[in-house]
């Protein structure tokens, strides 16, 4: 997504419940939990209230990442 502003704002959204900040993702238990422990430092969303678009989908499987949907 760096340098690609229109893919950066399609998968940003304001709709969201809960954040957790990340400093060293490989020695923190919550996310390790949280199954973050292999991301950059950073803020992540606890849980989205969007669809996301099927092709975003597939290229986070591409990258060994899913989507978790609940009904």
């Amino acid at each position: 997504m760096e340098g690609d502003k229109d893919r950066c704002l399609e998968c940003t959204t304001v709709s969201f419940q809960g954040m957790i900040s990340v400093m060293d993702p490989a020695s923190s238990w919550c996310a390790k939990w949280l199954h973050l422990a292999k991301m950059v430092p950073g803020c992540y969303a606890l849980s989205v209230q969007v669809e996301v678009p099927p092709d975003i989908k597939e290229i986070m499987g591409e990258n060994g990442r899913r989507v978790h949907e609940t009904g």
